[in-house]
């Protein structure tokens, strides 16, 4: 509250309608961007998290090292086994990103 009496409530009242809002907001949007709702944002936040959870979870199944060790020669080397898994999940997950 200020000293001299310069309240909140004596200042002029906007009597506008909000058809000027209305017809800039594409472009304020456009510049600051779109409210995003919270569980939106959540999901985008764990949304490289669950991709990466679910390429482990395949890529750890048993079907998955029988197939490998079916194609790729010298598999039965754990090390190379680990090397051929890695590097179709990082193709995968570059894949996912990149279509976004």
């Amino acid at each position: 509250m200020a000293v001299n009496g310069d309240y909140i409530d004596s200042l002029p009242k906007d009597k506008k309608d909000g058809t000027e809002y209305k017809k800039h907001k594409p472009a304020i949007d456009k510049v600051f961007g779109e409210k995003e709702s919270l569980s939106s944002k959540i999901l985008n936040e764990l949304t490289n998290s669950i991709l990466i959870c679910v390429l482990f979870i395949l890529f750890t199944l048993p079907q998955i090292d029988v197939l490998i060790l079916k194609n790729v020669p010298n598999s039965n080397n754990i090390l190379i086994m680990y090397a051929v898994k890695c590097f179709f999940i990082i193709i995968l997950y570059y894949i996912f990103q990149t279509t976004k």
